[in-house]
């Protein structure tokens, strides 16, 4: 595939290989023949890749080709890695799937990060050779990164839980809600009184207000109307528990005198019976005359009138306090529903909050590792820290496209009046059931919708992000056992293990790459805040990496490349050469079997070179085995067996 790649492409592309080496796939093989076959088939496939590497003598017609290829002799790959289960520290990856993951996530580095130009700007040439064989490369990453979309989550569920609290206590301490409900309950008694002498201002509109009274209509609901908007005012305003003790003081019988009183004592319509004295039927009689009958008749209208507005009040405040009764029920059991929904909305939040630990399986958005090399960086220990912070930008005034809003109130209060809203219907005489799921839905679409609220998601990513966790780990008297800045470097040493103890080597024929994105960059200016100070002086034991900034706060990609490794002092080729010189027939290990003959890329101290067995090179097995054997074929079934094999194959 590399050399078909290369033929179309030419030198205008570095096409670079990395191959698994056989201890990758050794714990996923149960059979030790297998597990031999694989080593010895890796052997040879290396051998082939360093002939053709160093001679460029690859030629093959691919079915449906008219000639030969590659046409001009170039070399297959620029780069190749070889990468190992261990790495060169002694720390091993637990499973295939996660070296693929790492190979992966090195793959996304080379091809999309910041870290790229840094990594493929170093040209080493693979075919170096250190005694028998080219020299290789290798590679370690590691990740640290802030599971951002947990923590969203998180803060999502917190808020509607803490405005599921607010919406019975209205973010207000017991006292204060009890004289925000005596305030409003005092100018809804004004209201009601003045509406009272309005539609009472004679007899006729007297005894329309008794019978508008007696039939729950007309007059009747504007006086139901004052009392629901002064129940929708206080709920806005200062939550449940406010207007159901505004409407409790409307509702208790011993409460009618003290209504009389109070709006007596303020000069309005006060009910009082007329002082005068009719003429009596003497006097009548001995002058009397037009003009005693007609102050008679009046006075005794007016007496009607005072009798019957008396009836009407009492009438009135009967069936306003049974209306504030009823009212004041519905916003106890609303009460009840929002308590218990508050208690699940916790319970929500606890769960959401589990889903950002580090070490949280699954395959879903929440989970915050991936694999072994990629670790979330917050654990639920640090979930009251991040909700200190960001629970902050919901006690600021609300802001408009970046910029103040004069008079505008906390974020926290535009919140939870649109919450508010909700529960009450538009026609304002009814109310909806607080429904713990419902709410949520309803605080994310105003967190997301809300113009006033929509920069809080810009704020949440600048008050919480890697600077801050790892700058509060630096803090610590003690450092924690999961030290992030060590969590992350400490991994990174390349896999791939040398045997420098029977094979001289130097550390200096190496090429070294250490390289870490960072949210900024290293060297603190004056003016940098004590969180990026104390981010830059938690990584000084890892000065060795350069630093790129990505500007990126939630994620920390770290990696170390090294060029230069000679294929003959990986301390597996030992094993691998063993098996393949051990095998019978080894040329069926090839693609080709003359290919057998290739200059071996590894030689036993004193073993001499000449005289190997040559397999179907010399023609000797070909005569007493079966046909398929000696033909290319034959290598089918052990590269099959080492998926190894099968990706350095030409």
């Amino acid at each position: 595939v590399a050399h078909r790649v290369r033929q179309e492409v030419g030198s205008n592309a570095n096409i670079v290989g990395i191959l698994l080496m056989p201890s990758i796939f050794e714990k996923t093989i149960p059979s030790d023949l297998q597990r031999r076959r694989i080593r010895a088939n890796a052997y040879a496939a290396l051998k082939e890749l360093d002939h053709f590497h160093r001679k460029t003598d690859f030629k093959v017609r691919y079915p449906g080709e008219q000639v030969d290829i590659p046409t001009t002799p170039y070399r297959a790959l620029n780069q190749i890695f070889l990468i190992e289960r261990t790495n060169a520290d002694g720390r091993t990856l637990t499973t295939k799937a996660e070296v693929e993951q790492m190979v992966a996530h090195f793959i996304s580095l080379n091809a999309f990060s910041h870290l790229n130009k840094r990594i493929l700007g170093l040209d080493v040439n693979i075919t170096e050779e250190h005694e028998q064989g080219m020299s290789y490369s290798s590679f370690g990453v590691s990740a640290l990164v802030l599971p951002r979309t947990a923590l969203r989550r998180f803060f999502k569920a917190r808020v509607a839980a803490e405005i599921t609290k607010a919406v019975v206590f209205g973010g207000m301490e017991e006292k204060a809600i009890r004289d925000a409900a005596w305030q409003r309950h005092t100018e809804l008694v004004s209201q009601i009184w003045n509406l009272f002498t309005a539609f009472t201002s004679d007899i006729e509109h007297t005894e329309t207000l008794v019978e508008n009274l007696d039939k729950s209509e007309g007059v009747w609901e504007k006086f139901s109307g004052e009392i629901l908007a002064a129940r929708r005012d206080l709920l806005l305003r200062s939550g449940i528990r406010a207007a159901a003790h505004m409407l409790n003081y409307l509702s208790i019988t011993e409460g009618q005198g003290l209504i009389k009183g109070m709006l007596a004592h303020e000069n309005t319509f006060a009910l009082e019976a007329p002082s005068e004295k009719p003429v009596g039927a003497i006097s009548m009689l001995f002058g009397g005359g037009e003009a005693d009958r007609n102050r008679n008749k009046d006075i005794k209208e007016r007496q009607d009138h005072y009798a019957r507005r008396i009836e009407a009040w009492e009438r009135l405040y009967k069936k306003i306090a049974a209306r504030a009764s009823e009212l004041r029920n519905a916003l106890n059991e609303l009460e009840k529903t929002a308590q218990a929904a508050y208690a699940q909305a916790m319970r929500d939040a606890t769960k959401v909050g589990a889903q950002v630990q580090p070490l949280h399986g699954g395959d879903s958005i929440e989970t915050a590792t991936y694999y072994d090399l990629e670790s979330g960086a917050v654990s639920e220990g640090d979930l009251e820290e991040y909700w200190r912070r960001t629970s902050e930008l919901l006690r600021a005034p609300a802001r408009l496209n970046g910029n103040p809003v004069q008079g505008a109130p906390p974020r926290f209060q535009v919140l939870l009046r649109s919450v508010l809203e909700n529960l009450v219907s538009r026609d304002n005489r009814s109310l909806s059931a607080v429904n713990t799921a419902e709410l949520r839905l309803l605080v994310e679409k105003q967190l997301e919708e809300n113009p006033l609220l929509r920069e809080l998601r810009v704020e949440e990513t600048k008050a919480y992000d890697l600077r801050t966790v790892i700058s509060m780990q630096f803090t610590e008297n003690l450092r924690p056992a999961n030290y992030r800045p060590d969590q992350v470097v400490q991994p990174t040493a390349p896999h791939a293990v040398l045997d420098a103890d029977t094979r001289p080597h130097s550390i200096e024929d190496e090429e070294h790459l250490r390289l870490m994105s960072t949210p900024g960059d290293r060297g603190s200016k004056g003016n940098a805040s004590d969180v990026d100070r104390d981010f830059e002086r938690a990584f000084d034991s890892y000065r060795n990496f350069d630093w790129v900034p990505t500007g990126n706060g939630d994620r920390i990609d770290v990696v170390h490349v090294v060029h230069g490794l000679p294929v003959s002092h990986l301390r597996a080729i030992q094993e691998m050469r063993a098996q393949y010189a051990g095998w019978p027939k080894r040329y069926t290990l090839h693609v080709k079997p003359e290919w057998n003959d290739f200059e071996e890329i590894y030689i036993e101290p004193g073993e001499p070179v000449a005289g190997e067995e040559t397999g179907a090179a010399s023609g000797k097995d070909k005569s007493t085995t079966d046909d398929t054997q000696g033909s290319a074929a034959s290598a089918a079934p052990f590269a099959d067996a080492g998926p190894t094999a099968s990706t350095v194959r030409p």
